[in-house]
């Protein structure tokens, strides 16, 4: 037996709900329950389960749980719906004017040879996957630095339009290369604009400098203005953060970095993630342990302020009756496809990987058997295959980025212990609160 495991108490009605597979949150004299099979939520008296009555108690809760429609005849279903072109990431250029130190890309080449897509692959691109796939929903202009061959995007855009396709689009940009043309071009266009930024400039310029070394916030600054100045009315101007080491020995906080991203630099709202590193250099315990803190207290936050940050947002959706149920961890490579400026096709921006290569879209016998073969692997990636996903209670409605995973383990099948107990603590906090309202 590992030293995690332990043997049911039966006479414990925790231990009991437990076995119905439930999962209990105890709240003074009260029980908050989650049914990870069919997604539902329950608040119970403690009273309720005292020996004599547990039983029947049980048995009423599983009376109403079989009238909900079984999360995984959904998840099933959903199988049926993968359609990799919903959206289309199209890395329009290799190369990157800055040189990031935490970049998963290998500061935008992915240690190709850096080159830009021309604006016959972008459409071939864009008409194979739809002429095979069906319509693409979202297009995403990303790197490298895609404004770098800013001339494609528009030529992307604008054959789109003619066309009238009713496609959204978004971009990753880092910032630097904004022209009043180019803040008029995105502002009418993107539904979404990333800019990349880390903070204020005493942790911003640690890790996103110019290739030639020079810091880059005072650029993005200018150019920002530039950005909300065009920005049309239905477009989004969001910060891209990556949280780093840095940010905690200098007391940055993820509550005070939202803040300053939205109140001093005009971010409609930003998202803050954990930096990946290789695992010779992952956070250690204690830095952990740390984030785990700042990200929860973030989320308190959020739900206490009634703060609608699109973290939070999509945090609570997971436990709506609309969510849509998957069996895999992440819609890499099922809903989505990335190409790169050769015409290379991949299952997602950081998933540009030898093993993961799923075609080309210049190749005419495409998709051949090298895309099946990868699409089934990312298919049959379900929480049933994986020990640790099938045991835990957040299974169903969890979600785990297969770039990251790729990235610290190697592989796109593990999980990251760390990142499912900050997803389970952050679950508990919503489902509490969702109880609170009910």
């Amino acid at each position: 037996m590992e030293a995690n495991e332990r043997i049911l108490d039966l006479s414990d009605p925790v231990d009991l709900l437990r076995l119905f597979d439930f999962h209990v949150v105890e709240r003074g004299n009260h029980y908050v329950l989650y049914h990870a099979q069919t997604g539902t939520l329950w608040t119970a008296e403690k009273r309720d389960f005292r020996h004599a009555k547990i039983s029947a108690t049980i048995t009423d809760l599983l009376r109403n749980v079989s009238k909900k429609a079984p999360t995984i005849g959904k998840a099933y279903q959903n199988i049926l719906e993968c359609r990799p072109s919903s959206k289309i990431t199209l890395i329009v250029t290799t190369a990157c004017n800055m040189k990031c130190s935490y970049c998963y890309a290998s500061q935008g080449n992915y240690g190709l040879a850096e080159e830009n897509m021309s604006r016959d692959v972008a459409i071939r691109a864009i008409d194979r996957l739809e002429s095979v796939f069906g319509k693409t929903d979202w297009i995403q202009f990303f790197g490298g630095e895609p404004l770098l061959n800013a001339d494609v995007i528009k030529f992307v855009v604008e054959h789109l339009k003619k066309r009238h396709s009713d496609a959204s689009f978004s971009i990753n940009t880092n910032g630097t290369i904004v022209t009043e043309e180019i803040a008029r071009f995105l502002g009418e266009n993107m539904k979404t604009i990333y800019v990349s930024v880390d903070g204020p400039p005493d942790i911003h310029d640690l890790h996103r400098r110019f290739r030639r070394d020079a810091r880059s916030w005072a650029v993005i600054m200018k150019n920002l203005r530039k950005l909300k100045e065009h920005l049309g009315k239905d477009a989004e101007l969001l910060a891209e953060a990556t949280y780093t080491r840095e940010h905690l020995q200098k007391g940055y906080s993820i509550v005070a970095l939202r803040e300053y991203f939205v109140n001093e630099m005009g971010f409609d709202d930003a998202q803050i993630v954990w930096a990946s590193y290789p695992s010779s250099k992952d956070f250690e315990d204690l830095e952990w342990s740390k984030i785990e803190k700042l990200t929860t207290e973030f989320i308190e936050v959020c739900l206490n302020k009634s703060i609608h940050t699109s973290v939070l947002n999509e945090r609570r959706m997971m436990f709506s009756k609309d969510h849509p149920c998957r069996l895999q961890p992440c819609t890499a490579g099922l809903f989505t496809l990335t190409v790169i400026p050769n015409g290379n096709i991949y299952p997602c921006f950081q998933l540009v990987k030898d093993d993961l290569l799923m075609g080309n879209i210049l190749d005419d016998f495409f998709p051949d058997r090298r895309f099946r073969s990868v699409w089934k692997t990312l298919l049959h990636n379900s929480r049933f295959k994986c020990k640790e996903c099938y045991s835990c209670w957040l299974r169903n409605v969890c979600t785990s980025c297969l770039g990251k995973r790729y990235t610290l383990n190697g592989n796109i099948h593990e999980t990251i212990p760390r990142e499912c107990e900050l997803n389970r603590k952050i679950g508990e906090q919503i489902i509490e609160r969702i109880a609170d309202e009910a």
